[in-house]
Parts: structure tokens; sequence; C-alpha cells
């Protein structure tokens, strides 16, 4: 994946405004390496390292920051990591919830499912409202279940305590995740998508790609998107354009049919009366 990461770096504070923090999770087996570091991935000396490894991984994630809630400090730096049932996970977020904000003191947020402030195994080391809510989802499957449940299961959990997250706040909350279990899983979740009259796109994206690609291959993609974007631009003006002169078109259209019908009738009436 490094020479993917290298476009994706370029959106950490080159060609997207996400300029405060760079992490990366890769599974390797049983074991995860972690990568982490408070500078723009742009700028980043770990960004720059990883893109010059070659790495291969069957599960993996990367993460660009931008501030909302939290400090740019390394604890607040995505993806966090956790071990539960003798399995590494791992989980990054875009987005705001209001319900783990920092601000609210740590028995004030609220448990998911069966958890109770008495037995919290899992708390947050920074202020982000993005780990708190990992440490929720983990303190919840730890209380719903004594060992890992099939696919199936799990994922049926999780469902029913993401409707629980955004439950009671749904117009505030953009809860936009990926949550990583070993070196096979991975669950992702979106919330909310558009919502009228918004110009932003709150959700998630995915590409499914039979190959690696080279990195000239991936400059090559990166160039097309932004070109794209400008055609998508263009294309949106000329059609604005277009519809300004139907529309004038029309004006002129209803002027002179308004004529002609007054002539065509006048004409009729000229006929009956012959």
């Amino acid at each position: 994946f490094c020479a993917n990461l290298k476009c994706f770096c370029k959106r950490g504070g080159g060609t997207d405004i996400h300029a405060h923090g760079f992490g990366l999770a890769i599974y390797q087996g049983n074991g995860l390496q972690s990568f982490h570091d408070t500078q723009a991935a742009v700028q980043s000396p770990i960004a720059k390292f990883l893109q010059d490894c070659s790495i291969t991984t069957y599960n993996m994630m990367a993460h660009v920051r931008f501030a909302t809630t939290g400090g740019i400090n390394l604890a607040n730096v995505h993806p966090f990591a956790r071990e539960l049932w003798g399995i590494h996970w791992s989980f990054c977020h875009n987005g705001q919830i209001a319900k783990y904000d920092h601000c609210r003191p740590q028995q004030d947020q609220p448990c998911l499912g069966k958890a109770s402030p008495v037995d919290t195994q899992y708390i947050p080391v920074g202020d982000t409202d993005s780990e708190a809510v990992f440490c929720a989802i983990l303190n919840a499957l730890k209380a719903e279940f004594d060992t890992l449940p099939t696919l199936p299961v799990l994922h049926s959990f999780l469902s029913r305590i993401c409707k629980e997250i955004i439950t009671d706040d749904e117009d505030s909350t953009i809860f936009n995740f990926l949550l990583g279990c070993g070196e096979y899983t991975m669950f992702a979740y979106s919330w909310p998508g558009r919502r009228p009259g918004s110009e932003v796109w709150n959700g998630l994206h995915y590409i499914i790609r039979d190959e690696p690609l080279s990195s000239t291959a991936n400059e090559r993609i990166d160039h097309q998107h932004q070109n794209c974007s400008q055609q998508h631009q263009q294309q949106l003006q000329q059609q604005k354009n277009q519809q300004l002169g139907n529309d004038q078109q029309h004006r002129d259209d209803d002027r002179n049919g308004h004529n002609n019908n007054g002539s065509s009738s006048s004409s009729s009436n000229n006929n009956k009366r012959q």
C-alpha cells in the first residue's frame, strides 16, 4: 500500500486541510504496528519513512486529522488501539459526537449496551470524542460477550450500538469510523451522509481494487481526480449558462407566442364572421 499512501498523505495538509496529525495502524499476523505523528502528513518524517518501506498486509488503516475536539498532541492522533480477548482492536473516526465531548467528566459520559460505570475497563488517554466513543464501544463489547462472538453476531451488535450512539442527537452527530478487529476484519459505519441543504458529504467512500497501483499510476489518478473536479465545475457552469440561455429563449418564445395567438384568434373570428 506504500504507493497509495503517498497520494493519501498529500491530503494531510497538502491538497486538503487535515494537517493536525497523521497515524497508521498495520496488522501483521497477531501483532499490530502503530505509527503516530502530530505533524501534517505532508511534512511528517514518519509518513515519509513509511512511503519508502515495502509493507504488505491484509488489514490496515490510515488517518489524517483535522482537529475539532481535543488538542493537537500525540495522545489525540488516530488510529487508537486497545486489546480485547487477546485481539488488537483499532479505530479511527471522522466527525463529532457531542455525547462524548471531552468537557464532560468521564463518569458523565454515557455507557453503551449493558456496560456500566462500575465495570468500565477502557478509559481514554487523550481528550477526543473519538477515543472516548471507541472506549465506550469496547466496554459495551466486554459487558455483552465473554469471548469474541461470530462475525454475524458481532456485526449485529455493533449496528445496534451505533444506533444507540446517534439516538437523541441525530442532527448534530457526525459519526464515520473504521474499526479493525484483528488481521482479517474491518468494520465501517457512516452517519449521516449528506443532510438536506448541506454542501458537504459526511460519509464514507470505498474503492475495490484487484492489484496494487504503482506510484506513477497513483499520481496519475490523483491528477485525473483534480482534472475531473475542474471539468465537473466547468460542465456545471456550461449547464448553468445553457439554462440561462434556454430561459431567455423561452421568454422570447412566450412573447412571440402571445402575439401569434392573438393573430390566430383574430383570423379565426374573421373566418366565422365571413
